[in-house]
């Protein structure tokens, strides 16, 4: 994998972490217990009550890894998640993709140790797939308010963003300035990004610093832990990112740059803008089938350098402009047909290269649906 020794390093001293101030958050009370508070600017959407009292003074801020049991029920009492019932409590990284604004709006207002119950309206509750909190529960129906009962264990100002979820620690995340709207770096965005890398635990040196750096996500141009930490982030967003060795320089360290073996390193990364890959429901007709046909190519390159994982998400990727038959013609839809094709097998190839037979399963029905004969 190709890592930022490569391109030219300005070499300057200084804290990485200090030279930038916090950002001021905004203050949020915590009201006494038996007390209500609206949270939807006075509009009773969102009505949080305290059942009993936190302490301390400090309460979560968003990018936080916060730790907590959770209660998710309907008004007639229908129960749709309870960690308790699961036997442990549950972790997530407050603000963070798949998580309703309810939830983020009334966790950022509890301090540790307080139990809550929270009555949300639709519109802060979010009606898609998995949208009514940390877990998979499901959906909540449409136009229907939800109530969580909902105690803070505790929590941390490190969220962990670690690659698809996993949070096993390899990439944390401290929020100094959060980002503005929803939009992250996906597969193929260029994002735009200034950083500043220190050592973890040896903030007052910076070992290399670059401006409006650009990348391709998903080419592997920089860090896998760096890339996990920008897809994470929202525009103008500025934070603070910690990577183990295993997914920043590893065994070998970089003497260039000053990293010994081993080490964990922090950036400090200012993320200014994105810029989107072409997606599947902008792109149509003629145009779209042109773009597949350039993604599979792309990922036909990659196969034959043996970057299989790589390979994999540009065929995904072409899958999603040939899936549908939406403003095509009769002619186009069967011009498709090889192309979608050729996806499956190659997919089909993929797996068969790092033995994920359920997936070599899975491309070969398709491929077989496709070409009966």
């Amino acid at each position: 994998m190709d890592k930022p020794q490569e391109q030219p390093t300005e070499r300057v001293e200084g804290t990485a972490e200090q030279s930038a101030p916090k950002e001021a958050v905004a203050e949020v009370v915590s009201p006494p217990a038996g007390e209500e508070i609206d949270l939807s600017d006075g509009k009773g959407l969102l009505i949080k009550t305290v059942t009993t009292a936190g302490t301390g003074d400090d309460c979560p801020p968003i990018g936080a890894e916060v730790t907590m049991h959770f209660l998710a029920k309907m008004e007639d009492g229908t129960e749709l998640e309870n960690s308790k019932d699961e036997g442990k409590p549950i972790s997530f990284t407050l603000g963070g993709r798949g998580l309703f604004k309810g939830l983020t709006e009334v966790v950022r207002t509890m301090k540790k140790g307080e139990k809550a119950m929270a009555k949300c309206s639709p519109e802060y509750v979010g009606n898609s797939p998995g949208s009514g909190g940390p877990g998979s529960q499901p959906s909540i129906p449409s136009h229907t308010t939800a109530i969580y009962e909902l105690e803070l264990l505790d929590w941390t100002d490190w969220g962990d963003v670690s690659k698809n979820f996993k949070q096993d620690g390899t990439v944390m995340k401290r929020i100094v300035t959060e980002g503005v709207g929803y939009d992250r770096p996906e597969f193929d965005d260029v994002a735009i990004f200034s950083y500043k890398m220190t050592l973890t635990g040896f903030p007052d040196k910076v070992l290399e610093q670059k401006d409006h750096f650009s990348v391709t996500i998903g080419a592997e141009e920089i860090l896998s832990g760096l890339e996990t930490a920008l897809e994470s982030m929202k525009k103008e967003e500025h934070s603070v990112c910690r990577l183990v060795p295993s997914v920043a320089f590893g065994p070998e360290g970089n003497p260039t740059l000053g990293v010994p073996p081993d080490a964990s390193v922090e950036f400090e990364v200012t993320l200014h803008d994105i810029q989107r890959a072409p997606k599947a429901w902008i792109l149509h007709g003629e145009e779209a089938l042109a773009y597949a046909e350039k993604v599979k190519a792309e990922g036909t390159e990659l196969f034959r350098q043996g970057k299989l994982q790589r390979a994999k998400r540009k065929y995904r990727a072409a899958l999603d402009f040939v899936d549908s038959d939406a403003q095509l013609t009769p002619q186009q839809i069967a011009a498709k047909k090889p192309l979608w094709l050729t996806l499956a097998l190659n997919l089909a190839a993929c797996d068969l290269s790092v033995g994920d037979w359920n997936g070599v399963l899975v491309h070969t029905e398709v491929a077989l649906e496709l070409n009966p004969g």
